[in-house]
């Protein structure tokens, strides 16, 4: 019973671990810029995957890419779960 215990305690502490990373880097809504241009971005602003999520800023982000790239109108980023989402809209008409 006590190794059972051990080894729960073990995996919760392992999973809380991994859950404080990015794993996954998803972008969306970009025409002009393919995803890898975007990703490469992001890693050029030291984003990637495998980093903290604390080490996560958002509105850097956000401001970072929109003087990056002036083509981008728009753009979001935020941590779900252990993803980070990057939404981009391109262009003059943003509330569309």
């Amino acid at each position: 019973m006590q190794r059972q215990k051990k080894d729960g305690h073990l995996l919760r502490d392992a999973l809380f671990v991994l859950s404080s990373f990015v794993w996954r880097i998803e972008v969306s809504g970009q025409s002009a810029y393919t995803k890898e241009t975007i990703i490469k971005a992001l890693s050029e602003f030291h984003v990637e995957t495998g980093m903290l999520r604390s080490n996560i800023d958002g509105k850097a982000i956000e401001d970072y890419l929109r003087k990056k790239y002036p083509e981008i109108s728009w753009v979001s980023a935020e941590e779900v779960g252990c993803r980070l989402i990057v939404k981009v809209k391109e262009g003059k008409d943003v509330l569309t």
